[in-house]
């Protein structure tokens, strides 16, 4: 299997995500975590990017529109660079290399966060499975369209 792009390379772009979701008939989510199409962005930063840019994880892939694919790309660069620098997400066991833990997870939006309000309008943040991945939404403000 050939590897796609790594998500903060020049390479990983708009033009390029549009592209590929093309005659795509999985999951939004599906999509973005499958290491052909992109290398590392995993459940977590899926989750919280798809529900920064308001889509529902279950939208077709090939219904994804040029505005949104730049929309995604921008987003999920910007999710992860802020994870970066704030030393990756601890969640169980994770620890920088210097023993540190991440202190990304206390930025998350959705991920691990059902029944806890929406931070955008207060709606309570719902679970399901997508590909056997927990996936975390707002149903308010990532409408499966």
């Amino acid at each position: 299997m050939k590897l796609g792009p790594e998500p903060l390379s020049d390479e990983f772009n708009a033009e390029y995500l549009f592209k590929k979701s093309r005659k795509k008939l999985t999951a939004l989510k599906t999509f973005l975590m499958d290491n052909s199409i992109v290398v590392g962005v995993g459940n977590i930063y899926a989750n919280e990017s798809l529900f920064l840019c308001g889509l529902h994880p279950q939208k077709v892939t090939a219904n994804l529109t040029q505005k949104q694919c730049i929309l995604l790309v921008d987003t999920i660069k910007s999710v992860l660079a802020k994870a970066i620098q704030q030393g990756g997400t601890t969640l169980k066991d994770f620890l920088q290399p210097d023993g540190r833990p991440g202190y990304f997870a206390q930025e998350l939006l959705v991920y691990g966060n059902k029944g806890k309000p929406c931070p955008k309008c207060g709606t309570k943040i719902e679970s399901l499975v997508i590909g056997q991945r927990n996936s975390y939404i707002c149903p308010h403000c990532q409408k499966k369209k």
